[in-house]
């Protein structure tokens, strides 16, 4: 038989004994113990085990929320002692099906050590952690408190613990998000402390309505009154390190708060409208005598003032706090929008046990009205210099008739007009317009009125009823003679809408926040994660305010409030800012690809990505970076110790003007595989230092320019480039923007792209003006040292595709991936590929990407294809690294090479001579650098069959075949096809398109084939010992 001992939630029980304490378990009245600590969304039930129901019988099911530090608590009957030594170790046992390491916190809480944390304060909470082994089966966790770390927030100090303490904490994947379906059984260990009984009143509170009645009190908390506080939240996440939960007073039904361990506490609710009260009351008791801070806090924006009590201990403290020593704290609190409240102390006080809360008025038969009109916003009413004031045109019978009132004041001329009304709280519904009115009328005309603007200029209106009700009007900026200028404050508020696109790559787990500079936490709005990384919120702002702001990021690792991953605008190392005057605003930021050198992560997207932000990607102390670098065209390239003395460290050392120097002599860094490559598509600027060192006398000083060039696109295939200027005195910061104004070699990609190679020159030949920077001189001869090239990272350079030594195509099914360029066009239809306006420019071509390179590495390849055209042509075949047009083999035949108009003709290229494995790019011109012919269908040329393998086993004697006077017509046919050129042949044979003989003729130079189906078939003919394949189009 177990015994019952505790765990989750609140377990009574009194079985330490100061021998070894039985084990805890749930064989009798589990359920009545097991409650989740506050806010805990999981749930326990006691059921039989089902793995080893003989041994465990009854066990505790704990089905755990996917949050970080929810906890299931065990408050005992009598308190675990820890003055013996020996018996310092608890531990419980745990099943977990999945299998799943998991880390299991252990907290013992509420304890009298007299240990003291740096800041004095004694710590009376401890935890040890454990992990669990990848196991199904039942296992046992032991944890030592011996050495037990200081709960939050005390994690940094430890303890050899010697005192008794009241409850038992469990944490099941303590600081992980992730849920969890478990068992926990057998708690034991530790000795029996003294019997656990809890501070606090023995008796409730005095009861409130003996004292107001209902109609006169707006109700927070209490068993008193029925509540005005909707959606109430009696512990709210704000990060507190407070214990905080509801209970019930021994010997009565009177529910009260009780805290301890306080440092602050809040509730949230909806808001309450307290305009009409004149104090606050509630009823406190606590275990030690101090002060306890109040606050009462409204939204939009938030303002939370406070007023400090000194309570004496051990005795129920009956507080009545006028609301005028709130206001007169912070006069901007909105009384008609209490929507929380707080308690803050530094003072030891112990339990605190907290009822009847609520807001109460004197009784009275009249609500008396208070207006306050804040006019700074409006510079043309009133006109004071006219003797203006303000007043209100009020109606009580349906706007039959209007009274105005009294005129307001404005005593301390801070613009904000403050007067009031009294009228019978029996009158019911009031409707009334603010209004303009001044001396010379005795104040008894408007002179200008307005209702409410922002709904369409209806009269404002209010209920009497309560002892008091207020009334917050705001002038917007209208002229003089506009109809409608006024509005409840809490109307002249905008919404700011703040997204950020994307996330910063660390920011896997956790949330962003809105913080005002300094604040904690997300004090100006709560942010959760989307699942598409896009993360929004919104903000309210009043009208014609500026609101300065960080975006902060918060999570279990560092931390969910202070300092530590707050971005400001990593463009310019300065807070974000926005502004609003009567609209709605959208702040639309983006979240960058590295924390940079401030801390900053954040920028507005309207920006782009410009700035100090992404990380240094090449330093010159990489371990790939020296087989990275190479020399072109005379430069000479090295990584050196940094000659400047300025603790670099390596860098990249290029002479230019050596010996047989070009005027395109350049150092090139290609980053290798498995290194991330230089991405353009978001992040447009690539910054890099240099360092030069011009003489004073030289006239061109700070006029010297260099060029940026990017090669080996991911998408494209070609080039970028734009140039700089240095400054030729030291080391200098160079950003290059490829946003606009750069050459572009790419293609529709442009730099739009990433990039595998960065190439750098000084002098470039100086022709092209899109290469040039104003005012910028070539220097051919100069050193330059390189460092810290900065830019966005993209995706790893892939392991290179191994060279083919292989390739057809018959363009039989439509993708063959040809195109063509330079003004012709390609397309393919009946089974062969078609050429059009093959003269549309002197280089105007065909051509086909290959997906990897062709390997001529044999010095054996070649290859063949078939042209059918309208004339004779010189077929050009040319080889080349994509668009690198400069780099390739080129095959240009002396004469036509296809002889045969109207008819297929075999062209062969024999390319053994070459043994390149870098070329990609196949292309094949018709008479280069020839006018089109004024007949269009002269430049239209078929292609099919192209080969490329070892030249001698390309079937050159099937397809020589058709360089005899062999031609088969009509093609496309109705039916009937002929063989011209010879008597008759061998043999005519129709095949199917997939290979199967549909018909077959010999001796004959004919055939009929017109009771075969429109469609594609293949035509061989075999004469003299030579066999030629067609393709036949039977229509």
């Amino acid at each position: 038989m177990k015994n019952l001992y505790a765990i989750l939630s609140v377990f009574a029980f009194g079985i330490f004994a100061l021998a070894q304490v039985p084990a805890v378990d749930f064989e009798s009245n589990g359920a009545d113990y097991i409650t989740a600590s506050t806010g805990n969304a999981g749930t326990v039930t006691i059921v039989d085990d089902t793995a080893d129901l003989e041994t465990h019988g009854k066990v505790a099911n704990i089905v755990n929320p996917a949050e970080q530090y929810d906890a299931w608590i065990i408050t005992l009957d009598n308190k675990i002692s820890f003055a013996d030594a020996s018996k310092k170790v608890l531990s419980f046992d745990f099943r977990d099906p999945t299998a799943t390491a998991r880390v299991i916190l252990l907290k013992v809480s509420q304890g009298n050590d007299t240990f003291v944390n740096g800041d004095g304060a004694a710590i009376t909470a401890y935890e040890v952690q454990a992990t669990t082994a990848e196991t199904a089966d039942w296992q046992t966790l032991s944890f030592d408190f011996s050495s037990a770390q200081g709960s939050y927030p005390n994690n940094a100090f430890t303890n050899d613990i010697v005192g008794e303490y009241s409850q038992l904490e469990i944490f099941i994947d303590f600081g992980t998000a992730v849920g969890s379906n478990t068992f926990v059984d057998n708690f034991r260990g530790g000795s029996q402390g003294s019997v656990n009984v809890l501070p606090g009143p023995t008796a409730s509170a005095p009861s409130p309505i003996d004292t107001h009645d209902a109609e006169n009190v707006k109700s927070i908390y209490s068993d008193a009154y029925t509540s005005a506080a909707a959606n109430w939240d009696l512990n709210p996440g704000w990060g507190q390190a407070t214990s905080t939960n509801e209970v019930q007073i021994d010997g009565t039904s009177d529910k009260v708060i009780r805290m301890s361990n306080l440092n602050y506490q809040g509730h949230t609710f909806d808001a309450i409208d307290a305009s009409g009260m004149t104090t606050m009351h509630l009823d406190v008791w606590v275990e030690n005598a101090g002060d306890l801070d109040i606050y009462i806090i409204s939204l939009n924006p938030t303002v939370q003032p406070k007023v400090t009590k000194t309570l004496t201990a051990s005795q129920w403290v009956s507080l009545d706090i006028p609301l005028s020593e709130f206001t007169s704290v912070e006069s901007l609190v909105d009384l008609a929008g209490i929507a929380q409240m707080k308690y803050e102390t530094t003072d030891a006080l112990g339990y605190i046990y907290v009822d009847n809360i609520y807001f109460w008025a004197p009784p009275s038969t009249d609500t008396e009205i208070n207006f306050s009109v804040d006019t700074t916003n409006n510079t043309h009413y009133p006109n004071t210099s006219n003797g203006d004031v303000l007043a209100v045109s009020y109606s009580t019978d349906a706007g039959s008739s209007y009274t105005l009132s009294s005129p307001f004041t404005d005593s301390d001329s801070d613009g904000v007009w403050e007067g009031s009304l009294t009228l019978p709280k029996s009158t019911g519904a009031v409707q009334y317009q603010l209004v303009v009115t001044d001396a010379n009328s005795g104040y008894t005309v408007a002179t200008a009125s307005t209702g409410d603007a922002l709904a369409s200029d209806a009269d404002f209106s209010l209920t009497t009823g309560e002892n008091a009700v207020t009334q917050n009007l705001f002038l917007l900026d209208r002229e003089s003679d506009a109809n409608s200028w006024a509005t409840l404050k809490a109307s002249a508020v905008a919404t700011v809408t703040v997204t950020i696109r994307g996330f910063h790559p660390d920011h896997t787990s956790g949330q962003y926040g809105l913080r005002a500079p300094g604040g904690d936490c997300y004090n100006l709005g709560d942010w959760t994660s989307n699942t598409d990384g896009v993360f929004t919120d919104t903000m309210t702002l009043p009208y014609y305010s500026t609101q300065v702001y960080q975006v902060g990021f918060h999570n279990g690792t560092n931390g969910w409030c202070g300092a530590n991953m707050v971005s400001g605008n990593a463009n310019t190392n300065t807070d974000f800012s926005v502004s609003v005057v009567e609209a709605d605003v959208t702040e639309d930021l983006t979240a960058i690809n590295a924390v940079d050198s401030n801390g900053n992560f954040i920028v507005y997207t309207s920006e782009g990505d410009l700035g100090n932000y992404p990380a240094t990607q090449i330093n010159f102390n990489e371990d790939w970076i020296a087989e990275a670098i190479k020399s072109d065209e005379g430069a000479v390239a090295t990584i050196i110790d940094d000659p400047s003395n300025s603790d670099k460290g390596k860098v990249l050392n290029v002479v230019y003007g050596g010996e047989g120097s070009q005027d395109w002599q350049n150092a090139q860094i290609l980053i290798p595989v498995g290194q991330k490559k230089l991405d353009l598509r978001t992040t447009k600027t690539v910054s890099f230092d240099i360092w030069t060192s011009h003489d004073d006398t030289d006239a061109n000083k700070g006029k010297y320019s260099g060029l940026l060039k990017l090669e080996t696109p991911t998408t494209g295939s070609g080039t970028i480039e734009k140039g700089f200027v240095t400054s030729g005195n030291g080391w200098e910061t160079i950003t290059v923007d490829f946003t606009d104004n750069f050459k572009n070699d790419n293609g529709d990609a442009g730099s739009n792209d990433q990039f595998r190679k960065i190439v750098l020159f000084t002098n470039y030949g100086g022709g092209d003006g899109a290469h040039q920077v104003s005012g910028g001189i070539h220097k051919k001869v100069d050193t330059r040292v390189y460092d810290n090239f900065v830019y966005a990272e993209g995706d790893l350079v892939p392991n290179p595709v191994s060279p083919i030594t292989s390739y057809s195509e018959n363009f039989d099914d439509g993708d063959s991936s040809w195109a063509a360029a330079d003004g012709a066009s390609f397309a393919e239809a009946d089974g062969y590929g078609t050429a059009s306006s093959t003269n549309a420019s002197d280089w105007a071509h065909i051509y086909y990407n290959s997906t990897a390179a062709l390997d001529l590495s044999a010095g054996d390849k070649g290859f063949s294809f078939k042209i059918n055209g309208p004339r004779a042509s010189k077929v050009f075949l040319k080889l080349q690294v994509g668009d690198e047009y400069w780099n390739n083999h080129e095959y240009i035949p002396a004469e036509a090479n296809y002889t045969t108009p109207g008819e297929w003709q075999t062209i062969t290229v024999d390319a053994s001579g070459q043994t390149s494995n870098d070329k990609t790019r196949i292309v094949i011109f018709f008479d280069t650098q020839t006018a089109a012919s004024s007949d269009p269908n002269q430049d239209v040329f078929q292609i099919d069959d192209f080969k490329f393998g070892v030249f001698a086993t390309l079937d050159f004697a099937d397809v020589n075949a058709f360089t005899k006077a062999i031609t088969v017509y009509p093609n496309p046919t109705d039916g009937i096809l002929n063989i011209s050129g010879v008597e008759k042949v061998d043999a005519i044979r129709a095949f199917s398109i997939s290979g199967q003989l549909i018909k077959e003729a010999v001796n004959t130079n004919r055939i009929d084939l017109s009771s075969q189906r429109s469609g594609l078939y293949m035509i061989e003919v075999q004469h003299e010992g030579a066999t030629s394949v067609n393709k036949l189009i039977i229509r």
